[in-house]
């Protein structure tokens, strides 16, 4: 029962993170200057929630029974520095130039 959950838990995270990089992507912006911090935010949190949705499906597809702690210790650092970095950019003018 608890692999169960597990799984349908990991497949609706895989579709959503999917569904909202795609969202992020498409999104479309007018050739704005003020807007190039913000162009730049939503390309890194789709790559953010691409990488996430990739890492979660290696993780749903080994063969190991357990969590694999390899693979959500680095989804979980890939999305603290893609976040950190989006921040920063959005905060900062200078550090995405």
């Amino acid at each position: 029962m608890d692999n169960y959950i597990f799984l349908i838990n990991n497949v609706v995270l895989i579709v959503v993170s999917v569904i909202l990089s795609l969202v992020f992507l498409a999104v479309p912006l007018p050739r704005n200057a003020g807007l190039n911090n913000y162009r730049i935010s939503l390309r890194f949190l789709a790559i953010s929630y691409f990488i996430l949705a990739v890492l979660t499906l290696l993780n749903l597809l080994s063969d190991n029974r357990e969590i694999d702690f390899r693979i959500d210790l680095t989804a979980i650092s890939l999305q603290t520095i893609l976040f950190s970095v989006t921040l920063i950019s959005l905060f900062d003018n200078h550090f995405a130039n």
